[in-house]
């Protein structure tokens, strides 16, 4: 699996499985990627993919006024 065929959704499900920090700094696009796989193994491919179609659905029901606080 290449991480260019992986949704923005599903890459941010892997980084959050990932050992990244939290921190805001500037990383490397290799860096990148190897926290990435990194959550893919953690998680494997089809656990990423079901986290990752859950937050998309979260979001649009949060765009639409539909999730509480």
């Amino acid at each position: 699996m290449r991480v260019q065929d992986l949704t923005g959704a599903e890459r941010a499900v892997a980084l959050y499985a990932s050992d990244m920090p939290s921190g805001r700094r500037r990383h490397s696009p290799e860096q990148l990627r190897d926290w990435i796989a990194q959550g893919i193994e953690r998680l494997g491919l089809d656990e990423v993919g079901r986290r990752a179609a859950f937050r998309y659905g979260h979001r649009l029901l949060e765009m639409s006024g539909l999730v509480t606080t």
